[in-house]
């Protein structure tokens, strides 16, 4: 039996088309809105109150749909854990070799990526 996500991911290659309409049709979606307007008549100076009906662009909707297309699409973002820890502050002329390297190790254990290159004797 084939992966389902593969399977998916070539009915949707198969209806590529229609999925680009519906995402366009999402992004001109509109909505009608009744507003009140004042008119003064040029002729004889009276003013008068009319309801019209406009067209706006609906960025609610839009919103939703990106929100809806980028969580198919890539997924739901991962929640942030916030992570509290006690940072002791101690002038570094204060403290010890063993503490110093102990700080590094620390430090390298949480951002791998600090870690140099060792240096040759060449560079």
């Amino acid at each position: 039996m084939a992966d389902l996500r593969e399977v998916l991911d070539k009915a949707l290659d198969e209806q590529s088309e229609q999925i680009r309409k519906l995402v366009e049709e999402a992004f001109r979606y509109e909505r009608s809105k009744e507003v009140w307007t004042t008119v003064v008549c040029k002729h004889c100076g009276k003013s008068g109150r009319y309801s019209i009906t406009v067209d706006l662009p609906d960025y609610k909707e839009r919103v939703k749909a990106i929100d809806l297309l980028l969580t198919q699409a890539k997924g739901k973002p991962r929640e942030t854990v916030k992570h509290e820890g006690v940072i002791g502050i101690k002038n570094v002329t204060q403290m010890s070799l063993a503490e110093l390297e102990e700080e590094e190790r620390l430090i390298l254990e949480a951002h791998p990526e600090l870690r140099s290159e060792p240096r040759t004797a060449a560079g």
